[in-house]
């Protein structure tokens, strides 16, 4: 309840600013963590979205398959972030598997410089890259 006030009120006051401003490091986690959180990819599904964001090697747009693939894959608190080196920047925020040992591998939310674009990367990032925010 708490984590969904916080983005209501992050969401309205982006939505208030310019929309070319980039965004803040801690903004573009919490729009990654709530990202997570709506397209089903946590134990948590109190806030899933009715139509999800596709990853694009995904085999099925069922709903329902989506749901039960993607079901307590991740951890809802990213581990890490980064700035691309690519013009225009964007945020790379990364996520632990949920039961992976070792733990080599994590998943990456992509979101834009503005936070207009946001999507789960198909490719696997190294987690000693991201680490810094557990």
């Amino acid at each position: 309840m708490i984590r969904s006030l916080s983005f209501i009120i992050f969401f309205v006051l982006l939505s208030f600013s310019s929309l070319s401003k980039e965004l803040t490091t801690e903004e573009a986690v919490l729009l990654a963590e709530n990202f997570v959180l709506e397209n089903g990819y946590t134990s948590d599904n109190s806030m899933i979205k009715a139509v999800l964001n596709l990853e694009s090697i995904e085999l099925s747009s069922e709903r329902s398959a989506l749901l039960e693939s993607r079901f307590n894959s991740l951890k809802p608190k990213a581990i890490g972030v980064r700035m691309s080196e690519q013009k225009p920047s964007s945020w790379y925020v990364a996520f632990d598997r949920v039961g992976s040992e070792p733990k080599r591998l994590c998943r990456v939310v992509h979101v834009n410089q503005d936070g207009t674009r946001i999507y789960m990367k198909h490719l696997s990032g190294v987690r000693k890259i991201f680490l810094g925010l557990e």
